[in-house]
């Protein structure tokens, strides 16, 4: 082969890698954020994997005469690339090898760590890839028993169809292997009359950067023509001896592209009527990039002869069958991350079954159909059945699929030690609201992506905390008002009331003593008529302050209303404690008090009532005994102490009753 063809050919071949980066971009926009980085070192990872695998093994077990011609005298065999045919192989190989790759990696997507990867490309460069392509192309040499379909009369023009039926196949096994990704969900649906799909339909595939999508989607295109135009290329050259003509120019080469394009076309047109009609449910998104695959893998295998009523009428077809097994698969729960696995095996077979149905010349089509299918049958088995067991083999011994968790965390963190923000800044909302605890900002990189949500959000929660600080000052004002006196800050009646109630049950299951004083300070409104009711004020709250010195913290001290206090006496150690009490809270009120600049002193009088775990009396009874002890100490002649007697209650109840009104 001379320097200007084989320079030609590099030069396809090199247009053939826009298949494979294509996909890779493809795969990249439509992975969630948390895993774009394992995505890249997957490509990279898997693309080195499968060359060196090829060069090292793959290439030594395909050009070799037996089954052990990649180990001579027990060490590799590494092609010798001073020599231009062996380079040409490389080259040739290597962009297909590429795109198969490219293609198992964008179907799996999120699922598998990149060292896991690694051993799988290269497991197909070293072994899987030589084994079938001489089982459809090469053969192993004159002297090998074991021959190629090719060499039997297999028809396949561009390869491509074949190559991506190959790979699809890979990637079946592959995914049934794995599983469906956590985020993969179909779903029934009610609706009956949206055809035969209508019962059932998946999440739409989705991508995070658009534009990433269609420039990947125009590379895989130009990659799959670059990729077509140098099989012929090679195989024209290799049938002419080398030589460069206009012939291939004019004939092969412009006939390849125009028959490429309008089945591509052809190909999408018919799936999306199919999707209107009878899969509505399917992503529009996929459809489209299954059948662009579809219509070029059908036509492949007969590229450079068909007629162009004949590419129509296949890459229909390959358009019609790539939405139909999108659709089966979906049913079948296979997921599927980029929508090319079912119309590389269905479109790639009806490719290699089509060539025969539609010769370029005379020839026997029904022997050509049965060698055809013998030879895809030989090859669909051989690809999933194989490597089903080898995949299954892998899972069990090196788990291949990531966790629930590693998925849930992403690959990023735990392939490349990589955070993402937009992961750091969920995890730290949802240690927050696992806490309960929405005190703390989040911290994010400042110059990351998700700097302003982090902001907007740390603001919510000021403001939130703020708020709730309000509303709690607000709460807490209420319950002083509702509970407290406002001018002495001592608790008011109606919770002196709870607070008795609560004593009275402790003292019934502690078998213990306890008493309720009230006190009144005698002749105080002398002192609101005399200064007004702002000393008088003045005056009440010194009071209050005295008798809260001359008692236990744990006595409950509380203003009645008017001059009149309340205080609550637990665990009494004699009968004599509430009277103990009662001198020493007397003894701190008479002493001289300042009213409006003049030292005077005051009185109080003390009313005394006892209950205990044997008495049923209620709360308000209690109030009663208590205050009818004070009223008998007023009696008394005031700046007293007395103890509720019932018979002191009977003679002054009579007294009320004959006068009208109590002293």
């Amino acid at each position: 082969m001379s320097y200007l063809t084989s320079g030609i050919l590099i030069i396809f071949m090199l247009m053939s890698l826009g298949a494979s980066l294509g996909l890779i971009g493809l795969e990249i926009a439509a992975s969630r954020q948390k895993n774009m980085i394992n995505v890249a070192l997957k490509a990279m990872a898997g693309f080195s994997c499968v060359i060196l695998s090829f060069v090292l093994l793959g290439h030594g077990l395909m050009m070799g005469h037996s089954w052990q011609a990649m180990v001579e005298n027990w060490r590799l065999v590494v092609p010798d690339i001073h020599r231009v045919d062996t380079l040409l192989v490389l080259i040739y190989h290597i962009p297909m090898l590429l795109a198969m790759v490219a293609m198992i990696s964008a179907a799996v997507g999120e699922r598998i760590r990149y060292q896991r990867w690694m051993m799988i490309a290269f497991t197909i460069g070293g072994v899987l890839w030589p084994v079938l392509t001489n089982l459809l192309w090469d053969g192993w040499g004159h002297d090998s028993k074991i021959s190629s379909f090719v060499l039997i009369g297999f028809v396949d023009q561009g390869r491509i169809g074949s190559v991506f039926s190959i790979a699809g196949w890979f990637s079946l096994a592959l995914l049934v292997v794995l599983g469906p990704r956590q985020t993969f969900r179909v779903v029934k649906s009610v609706d009956t009359r949206e055809g035969l799909a209508g019962s059932w339909m998946s999440l739409p595939m989705s991508l995070r950067y658009p534009g990433m999508a269609a420039l990947s989607l125009f590379g895989v295109g130009i990659g799959l023509v670059g990729m077509i135009i140098a099989t012929h290329f090679h195989i024209f050259f290799l049938k002419s001896g080398g030589h460069f003509s206009s012939e291939w120019l004019g004939g092969v080469l412009l006939r390849s592209v125009v028959n490429i394009v309008l089945a591509a076309t052809v190909s999408v047109a018919a799936g999306l009527i199919v999707k209107k009609i009878f899969f509505s449910r399917l992503s529009l998104l996929m459809v489209m990039i299954g059948t662009l695959f579809g219509g070029v893998m059908s036509v492949s295998a007969g590229v450079s002869d068909y007629q162009l009523i004949n590419v129509a009428v296949v890459a229909a077809i390959g358009g019609v069958v790539s939405v139909v097994g999108q659709w089966l698969l979906q049913r079948l729960r296979i997921d599927d991350a980029s929508g090319i696995v079912a119309p590389a095996i269905l479109a790639g077979g009806w490719g290699m079954l089509a060539v025969a149905l539609f010769p370029s010349g005379e020839h026997d089509w029904a022997k050509q159909f049965l060698l055809q299918l013998q030879a895809l049958i030989a090859i669909s088995g051989a690809s999933f059945g194989g490597c089903i067991v080898l995949f299954q083999c892998m899972n069990w011994a090196l788990a291949l699929r990531a966790s629930p968790e590693e998925e849930r965390v992403g690959l990023n963190l735990l392939d490349a030690g990589v955070d993402v923000p937009t992961l750091g800044l969920i995890q730290q909302m949802v240690i927050q609201q696992q806490k309960d605890d929405f005190s703390e900002p989040v911290d994010v990189d400042p110059e990351s992506d998700v700097a302003i949500a982090a902001r907007i959000y740390n603001n919510v929660l000021e403001r939130l905390h703020i708020e709730t600080v309000r509303r709690e000052v607000a709460a807490l004002r209420l319950a002083q008002m509702a509970n407290y006196d406002s001018m002495t800050g001592l608790a008011n009646r109606r919770l002196f009331h709870d607070l008795v109630q609560r004593g009275m049950g402790r003292s019934h299951r502690m078998n213990r003593n306890g008493a309720l004083i009230v006190m009144d300070i005698d002749l105080f409104r002398n002192i609101n008529d005399k200064h007004g009711h702002s000393v008088g004020d003045a005056v009440l709250i010194q009071v209050s302050n005295r008798i809260a010195d001359s008692i236990r913290e744990t006595d409950a001290l509380a203003r009645l209303g008017g001059n009149q206090f309340g205080l609550l006496l637990e665990d009494l150690n004699s009968p004599e404690t509430p009277k103990i009490v009662a001198a020493k809270i007397l003894d701190a009120v008479t002493r001289p008090i300042a009213i409006a600049g003049n030292s005077e002193r005051l009185s109080l009088s003390i009313g005394i009532a006892v209950f205990g775990p044997g008495q049923i009396d209620s709360v308000e009874t209690i109030l009663r005994k208590a205050e009818t002890a004070l009223k008998q100490a007023k009696i008394s002649g005031r700046g007293v102490v007395r103890y509720y007697d019932p018979l002191s209650d009977v003679s002054f109840e009579n007294a009320v009753l004959n006068t009208g009104k109590s002293p």
